[in-house]
């Protein structure tokens, strides 16, 4: 840890040298850590209680309301009081010494849960490449830099556990209780096993909505429209369970308002759409609906919908459209974001400029893994979809490359998604 502060601190990053309060924390490239932490100060040291509420440290002399998740903030609390314990250093020193360790039990938490979750489906091998890959995957662990005390990391391996989640279910295939489909099978063996898998990919995607909805939201976009691309699963011996969909979809937007709830309510319940919402909740519960029917009619037989399933979809097609009436209703009132201002601010900050444009300021080679690596592992895994398309296991791939492809263009749009969608891609 002492070698990485050291070659941090020799490093000279582009652009001007800045004076910063935090020592240890390394400049020019974990300025929203610097914010963290102090949030985390903020919070225990306030009598506002204990959920972030305001910023005192921008927009002088009055400060301004926030609306970051407090998750993160009571994490990096939590790790500062007990460095304090040990060392009995003053709280703020500790957190700032504590900041640049937080991220490591974090990682080390997702990469085992994520690689036990894989051997326990598809066995140990798999288990090994699935934390190989994420622990090497620059998208994924660079929001896990020591010292890069942001949220990011646990919105990419959010984002990865709600994808995996979701695959290791065999996108609700199943095969009915067959010899075979146990452990190290391609498909769960049956729909209690698709239905766990799906429940700990709705809670993912929760807490993805609960520390960044805007990050989250594409990731559930990308998936849903993948998994409708991606073709017939086909094989006679699996089954196939709409209501998985439907449980996670549920499931998923339950959680989204239990966490809504427990950082705003009482004094909060607005209309802040830049941030995790009940709207948000009932897209996500009426989108599953209506995946759940199409992917019912594909596997069926295409058919008109019965009368009930029309007031069915009637109402998850109202779910799906809360967010945008919302939106075009209440404006930059509900989404502050829209507003002219905010836009051009925001054409002016690094991490929403395009890849090509940090191509051009920084070269390719400093971003070789977006430009070679990444096209090149999606490129060997399309050819792997395409050589399997005729088996049951080629849809499980395509739906993987259909949703890393539509993370990567965001990511070429605006630079930022590249870490976002690390753990999706």
């Amino acid at each position: 840890m002492n070698d990485y502060l050291q070659r941090v601190t020799a490093e000279r990053f582009p652009g001007p040298d800045v004076v910063l309060p935090r020592e240890q924390i390394p400049q020019g490239t974990a300025f929203d850590a610097q914010t963290w932490i102090r949030q985390a100060e903020q919070l225990v040291s306030s009598d506002d209680g204990w959920r972030l509420r305001q910023s005192v440290h921008d927009n002088a002399p009055e400060g301004r309301p926030i609306y970051w998740n407090s998750g993160w903030a009571w994490w990096l609390a939590g790790v500062g009081k007990l460095w304090s314990n040990f060392t009995d250093e003053p709280l703020a020193k500790a957190m700032e010494r504590a900041a640049v360790w937080a991220n490591l039990p974090v990682l080390l938490l997702v990469l085992t849960a994520l690689g036990w979750c894989c051997a326990r489906r598809w066995g140990a091998l798999a288990g090994a490449v699935c934390v190989a890959v994420l622990a090497g995957h620059r998208g994924f662990y660079a929001s896990f830099y020591p010292g890069n005390a942001d949220h990011h990391g646990v919105i990419a391996a959010s984002g990865a556990g709600l994808l995996l989640g979701v695959m290791l279910g065999g996108l609700g295939w199943h095969r009915g209780g067959a010899n075979g489909g146990g452990r190290g099978a391609w498909f769960p063996a049956d729909e209690n096993v698709v239905r766990r898998m799906f429940a700990w990919s709705a809670l993912a995607g929760a807490i993805g909505m609960w520390f960044s909805a805007a990050s989250t939201i594409p990731v559930l976009v990308a998936l849903a429209v993948a998994v409708v691309l991606c073709g017939r699963t086909g094989g006679d011996a699996l089954c196939f369970n709409g209501d998985a969909w439907r449980w996670w979809g549920r499931l998923g937007g339950a959680l989204c308002l239990g966490f809504y709830l427990l950082e705003q309510f009482p004094d909060r319940l607005g209309w802040r759409l830049e941030v995790n919402h009940p709207v948000y909740a009932l897209a996500w519960a009426g989108g599953a609906e209506v995946l759940a029917w199409l992917l019912e009619r594909r596997t069926g037989g295409w058919r008109l919908p019965m009368r009930r399933e029309w007031r069915r979809l009637g109402i998850a097609g109202l779910a799906v459209s809360a967010p945008l009436v919302a939106l075009m209703v209440g404006g930059t009132v509900v989404f502050g974001l829209t507003d002219p201002f905010m836009e051009s601010v925001h054409r002016n900050v690094t991490e929403l400029e395009s890849m090509g444009r940090r191509i051009a300021v920084l070269g390719w080679e400093h971003h070789a893994s977006y430009v070679l690596l990444q096209p090149m592992l999606l490129f060997a895994t399309g050819v792997a979809a395409w050589v399997s398309r005729k088996r049951p296991e080629g849809a499980l791939l395509r739906a993987a490359v259909l949703t890393a492809v539509f993370m990567l263009a965001l990511g070429w749009w605006q630079n930022r998604w590249m870490l976002i969608g690390g753990g999706s891609v």
